[in-house]
């Protein structure tokens, strides 16, 4: 199964909890991130080209910005196509996500990115908040969560149906027609 986080912290930690408990996850190192920050900037046109990276160079900032953009997008481009190849010879694929903006946005473009591929498509959505200790554990993201909890979750995955996957499809374009600036889920 080929798993797919939408941060580069995620990502890490997600291989790290491969390596630690393998038994949940299936191959060691079937990772990859599309850490596209898409909750943020223009989405119109190729998000894997010249403009996305772009976006990229002015989120990071500084002289440093264009050569870490410029890696971002190298690394991108190859997990799409790894993602691609994988789904198109109807490899399972596991999508992580969460309710915050740039992970919710990765789920949908995901979800565009794999429409009519012949592949399962399983997404393990992480809860906010969970018992955690003798009280409440809450989590931002994916990257909030250790290597150790990892095949905790890994447990809450679903597999979504062709007509889900068509509805976050369609939103994901949704989304690219209406092209606002900033992103968010709110409440």
């Amino acid at each position: 199964m080929l798993e797919v986080t939408f941060h580069d912290s995620a990502k890490a930690g997600l291989i790290m909890a491969q390596r630690r408990q393998p038994a949940p996850f299936g191959k060691c190192g079937d990772v990859i991130g599309l850490s596209l920050y898409l909750d943020v900037g223009d989405l119109s046109g190729d998000l894997f080209g010249a403009h996305r990276q772009d976006e990229l160079r002015r989120l990071f900032c500084g002289p440093e910005g264009v050569e870490a953009a410029q890696a971002l997008m190298a690394a991108n481009r190859a997990d799409r196509e790894r993602l691609l190849d994988a789904a198109a010879q109807g490899e399972p694929v596991r999508i992580w996500y969460s309710d915050t903006p740039g992970e919710a946005c990765g789920l949908l473009h995901a979800a565009a990115l794999l429409e009519g591929l012949p592949c399962p498509l399983w997404a393990v959505k992480l809860p906010g908040i969970v018992p955690a200790d003798g009280g409440w554990k809450e989590y931002g993201g994916w990257c909030d969560v250790s290597p150790e909890e990892f095949s905790a979750f890994a447990g809450e995955q679903r597999l979504l149906s062709a007509p889900e996957l068509r509805a976050l499809a369609a939103h994901w374009r949704q989304l690219t027609r209406e092209n606002a600036p900033l992103r968010a889920v709110v409440n």
